[in-house]
């Protein structure tokens, strides 16, 4: 499985590529949303975890994005945001993203998250094409 690490700030990059590789996950990284979108368009990914103050852009306006395109290989792609403020809830009452984790975080508590979201989806067949 192929997760996208959306963060501005190296070490953190960097931390969560060590983890989720060490976790058996592909990683691709990047520190821009613009960047993000175009790897998003390219290639199959299972999940994003975003920094929610990115610099360029907001992770809030990425993660809107993300769920404004149509389902990729039959599923939505998981959204775990990290930072210091919570994400509202859009004009259907809904979160641009399926888990918020404040900072300071465990980065083992992301990939105690990531693991429950995508086995879920798997469980429930919304993987299957």
């Amino acid at each position: 499985m192929t997760v996208l690490v959306v963060e501005d700030k190296q070490a953190t990059r960097l931390l969560l590529q060590e983890i989720l590789e060490k976790a058996g996950y592909q990683v691709l990284l990047t520190e821009f949303g613009e960047t993000a979108k175009q790897i998003l368009q390219e290639t199959h990914v299972d999940a994003v975890i975003v920094s929610w103050a990115l610099q360029a852009r907001s992770g809030l306006e990425l993660a809107h994005w993300i769920r404004q395109q149509p389902p990729r290989i039959g599923r939505q792609l998981v959204v775990i945001a990290v930072g210091n403020v919570s994400p509202v809830r859009d004009s259907f009452n809904r979160y641009p993203v399926d888990i918020f984790v404040p900072r300071p975080f465990n980065p083992t508590e992301i990939l105690a998250f990531l693991k429950r979201l995508l086995s879920f989806e798997e469980r429930a067949g919304i993987g299957n094409v």
